[in-house]
């Protein structure tokens, strides 16, 4: 028998020894290839890092070339254009009288690279699945690997009255071992503190769906290695181990029927009580099931535990759990009902971590209903070192200042379950407020004062939550002349208007305080407000005109453009709809730097 055969069955009859030698090289071949699993891990780990650093140089050399020579573009007005189907329709219109001379070709054609990647694959979103066609091309090269490692050199054992438990139908004992040689990877992809986002330069929440993904590639190979173990008839014969292989097998099943977009968000808590319990199970009968690979399933419950250790660090820290015994272990947030499906939550906290703008948290809630579990917001405050306010004197030191104390700042929208029911308290308790613990702050949006010309900012509703701390955190470092950034345009959309009044006198601050930038902030409303007294000078009225309000900002534009968005799934296609549509390589090949367009949309969510 050749070692390179593929999916070969052995026709003639074998010996003992024969069978047990043909069974042996079945094993080995299936470790090699486990081990090969994670060499090319490693090797795209490694892959990601290098483009990261690479990212990393090339953005600091474009930073200093944007703030060396800030005032070469002067670009004439477009008139307005609203059937255009391709950017390069509206440039025909354009008369730069300055491009990117100064711009070397070679950081213009890295530019042009990126940007035909944001235009045709990382804004492309693929329907129903609900992910972009990179991560799509990301999933399937995964998905094709472990197909190939699968298939590649698997013998066929037929029974044999000699050694009947030898029996091995193709794939059936490798499917099984790379499903638990996958199983580390896909609890590093499932942790909040991972080294996996951190070597690929994205944020835990915007991995997850490779966490999904791969987990329905190593629930198919576990549930392949069931079937066709079940297809013997003599499968379980006195082997209690082979008990323990079907119910794992009948878990596999579980989390592939029920581990779906629809569960998580008509029942999150319940789908997270039943997700853990299935998982640790699963993990318990596998180590009865397969005990010679144990090493696999010690390194996942490690970085399982891991991640929980150093969150808990951060939770006792941050949430001064350790003071318990001479004040409350937890902190009092305050609520206030804002409409009739949003709760803004507020909470002082001493010795939280700074954090930057777009930062979110998860939020717990000791007293309330599932609330050993956690949700993510954002953090709808400005970022912690930007406050300035000056505290009382302390009584030791001899004058010395306290150190600014934040307030953390979360718009809650009410959906089922514990949003509902905190929405509930808000709307019928006087005074509301109830005990959080705070797991954060995590992440925080890209930094845009040293690489954009205009940031365009859209939210809708409580999508106010993470473009408001972006737009003080832009005004803020133009006011300290730290921001090549000359405009910034930031649009709401909201359905009423007294709830949000909360923020208006901090807007229009910004407004007064923007240093060298020009700030241009729109409020539209969809509700009669003619009953509002002292309606702010930056009302609109009506819904916003997206693909005008961008078409606009590009004309006037002179450089590179990011366009954010946070708010409801309409709207934010139709902002990604149009960016896209102005993204244009061919223009930043040949010096235009509006067509150097960077979207970001931040949703979290399955």
């Amino acid at each position: 028998m050749s070692d390179t055969t593929t999916n070969t069955t052995i026709q003639f009859k074998l010996t003992k020894e024969q069978a047990l030698a043909a069974f042996a090289h079945n094993k080995e071949r299936a470790t090699h290839f486990a081990n090969l699993l994670w060499i090319v891990i490693g090797c795209a780990l490694g892959f990601f890092l290098i483009l990261q650093i690479l990212f990393k140089i090339e953005a600091w050399i474009w930073s200093r070339t944007i703030r060396g020579s800030l005032d070469v573009y002067e670009l004439t007005p477009n008139p307005r254009r609203r059937n255009n189907d391709d950017w390069s329709s509206m440039n025909n219109s354009i008369a730069p009288t300055h491009m990117w001379p100064h711009v070397p070709f070679w950081q213009r054609f890295i530019r042009a690279i990126l940007a035909f990647y944001r235009k045709y694959f990382f804004s492309v979103n693929v329907p129903i699945i609900n992910i972009s066609l990179a991560e799509l091309g990301l999933v399937m090269l995964y998905a094709g690997f472990m197909s190939a490692i699968l298939v590649i050199d698997t013998p066929n054992i037929p029974p044999n009255p000699l050694v009947p438990h030898i029996t091995v139908i193709g794939i059936a004992n490798r499917a099984g071992l790379l499903a638990v040689a996958s199983l580390p990877l896909n609890v590093l992809l499932s942790n909040r503190i991972s080294l996996v986002s951190m070597l690929m330069g994205q944020s835990f929440d915007r991995i997850q769906y490779l966490h999904r993904w791969i987990g329905r590639v190593t629930l198919a190979l576990a549930i392949t290695h069931g079937t066709c173990k079940l297809i013997q008839m003599d499968t379980f014969g006195d082997h209690s181990f082979r008990r323990f292989g079907l119910g794992a097998f009948c878990i596999a099943g579980f989390l592939m029927v029920f581990s779906n977009r629809l569960m998580l968000q008509k029942a999150y808590e319940t789908f997270i009580a039943f997700h853990m319990a299935a998982v640790i199970s699963f993990i318990c009968l596998i180590w009865f099931h397969m005990p010679r690979h144990k090493g696999y399933l010690i390194a996942t419950i490690g970085l399982w535990v891991a991640d929980r250790a150093l969150r808990w660090i951060r939770i006792i820290f941050y949430n001064s759990l350790w003071r318990c015994g001479r004040s409350s272990c937890t902190e009092t947030a305050t609520l206030r009902l804002l409409s009739h499906d949003t709760t803004r939550l507020e909470v002082l906290k001493p010795d939280f971590a700074p954090w930057k703008a777009g930062a979110y948290a998860y939020v717990s809630t000791p007293g309330m209903p599932w609330w050993p579990q956690s949700h993510p917001f954002t953090i709808a405050s400005r970022p912690s070192r930007m406050h300035i306010s000056h505290a009382p004197e302390s009584k030791k030191g001899g004058g010395e200042l306290l150190r600014p104390q934040p307030n953390l700042i979360f718009l809650i929208r009410a959906r089922n379950g514990w949003t509902r029911k905190l929405h509930k308290l808000a709307q019928n308790t006087v005074s509301p407020s109830i005990p959080v613990i705070i797991d954060g702050p995590y992440d925080g949006a890209p930094e845009l004062h040293n690489c954009f010309d205009t940031v365009l900012l859209f939210a809708g509703g409580a999508g106010i939550s993470w473009t408001l701390p972006l737009l003080i955190d832009l005004v803020e470092k133009a006011r300290r002349n730290q921001s090549a950034v000359r405009r910034v345009i930031w649009v709401c959309a909201l359905r009423h208007y007294v709830n949000y009044d909360w923020f208006f006198g901090e807007l229009e601050q910004i407004v007064q305080m923007s240093g060298n930038a020009w700030i241009d902030v729109r409020i539209h409303y969809t509700t009669d407000t003619q009953d509002v007294a002292n309606v702010p000078a930056f009302f609109r009225p009506g819904r916003p005109d997206i693909e005008f309000i961008i078409e606009e900002a590009v004309n006037a534009a002179k450089g590179r453009l990011f366009i954010g968005v946070s708010g409801p799934a309409g709207p934010s296609e139709e902002v990604r709809r149009c960016a896209r549509i102005m993204t244009s390589p061919s223009a930043i090949l040949r010096g235009d730097p509006r067509g150097d367009i960077y979207f970001h949309s931040e949703v979290f969510g399955w």
